[in-house]
């Protein structure tokens, strides 16, 4: 009735009485004669097939887990190198950190000196101080922390306060900009 070639065996074509005389009830030949034939063919295909070109499963399996394993080996690295410049750039505000709060120390006290020659009398003189004594507090909280407490309390403030942090960044990346424009 229908003819099919298995392609992946090369087997030829059987059709499905041959393969099943219940099908029709009635075989012209003897599934005795037909089916070993046909075994033995597939027999000899699979044989070719594992021990020819092709790769059998454990070789497959093997090939996935060296292939796994030079992934992760290159993740490791990544990872690895990734902290390494994380712990390079920590050190270097670490080290930075003295200098940072010293330079703000100076421009709060010229804050303050200049703070009285401004226009505008007594009160743009408090908004000077008041100005000066967040720089000053802002240099001793510099000094006073490494840079992994500070990324713990940005952290928290963000969190408690994501809509002042996203207007806080935005006012940050405006002044950024006009400074590196000139």
């Amino acid at each position: 009735m229908v003819n099919r070639e298995d392609p992946r065996r090369g087997v030829p074509p059987v059709s499905d009485i041959e393969r099943d005389p219940t099908l029709t009830g009635a075989s012209t030949r003897s599934t005795q004669g037909a089916a070993p034939d046909v075994q033995s063919q597939r027999l000899s295909g699979d044989q070719q097939q594992s021990s020819g070109g092709g790769m059998d499963t454990d070789q497959m399996k093997d090939k996935a887990a060296d292939v796994k394993d030079k992934a992760a080996d290159a993740a490791g690295t990544a990872k690895d190198k990734a902290s390494e410049m994380t712990h390079k750039a920590t050190d270097k505000v670490d080290e930075r950190r003295g200098q940072t709060a010293e330079t703000m120390d100076t421009a709060a006290a010229q804050l303050r000196e200049r703070g009285e020659s401004l226009p505008g009398g007594e009160r743009t003189t408090e908004m000077a101080s008041m100005a000066a004594d967040k720089v000053e507090a802002t240099s001793t909280y510099i000094r006073d922390h490494d840079v992994d407490d500070m990324m713990t309390d940005l952290e928290t403030f963000v969190r408690s306060h994501p809509t002042q942090s996203l207007v806080a960044a935005g006012v940050a990346g405006f002044l950024v900009g006009r400074i590196l424009r000139g």
